[in-house]
């Protein structure tokens, strides 16, 4: 399983990977995978599998710069990034706290609330806007 693992690690250097019991989590500069250790077995010993796994890892990096780039499009940092692979291979992705610009700090459930709540409202002031003209007519 070590010699899988230094195989892995070469193969995604731009990776921290981490096989230990607690989670770390990764920045803007730094993308961890924390990776279950049965998952690891798994991988070590069935190619299909490992094959699976490597697939989507190689949308690790780019999946990450992309989500640190729309937050900036929308104002906001994220503070941190915690990426876990299960032991059957299935990846979960959370985000930390986010600041906008103002330095405020809000999750992302409240940030997109936000969002939504806003593009409702330029649907009630369009749709307003829509009725007074056919009132006029």
């Amino acid at each position: 399983m070590q010699e899988y693992y230094e195989k892995l690690c070469k193969k995604f250097p731009e990776i921290t990977f981490n096989t230990g019991s607690s989670l770390m989590s990764g920045n803007e500069n730094k993308v961890v995978i924390n990776l279950s250790s049965e998952c690891l077995k798994k991988m070590a010993n069935d190619p299909e599998f490992a094959k699976k796994v490597e697939f989507n890892l190689t949308g690790a990096v780019p999946g990450q710069n992309r989500m640190f780039a729309q937050a900036k499009a929308d104002n906001a940092v994220i503070h941190g990034v915690t990426t876990v692979i299960d032991a059957d291979g299935n990846a979960s992705v959370t985000c930390g706290g986010m600041t906008r610009t103002s330095g405020s700090k809000q999750n992302s459930t409240t940030l997109n609330a936000e969002k939504k709540q806003k593009a409702q409202k330029k649907r009630q002031l369009r749709d307003g806007q829509r009725k007074r003209r056919s009132w006029r007519s």
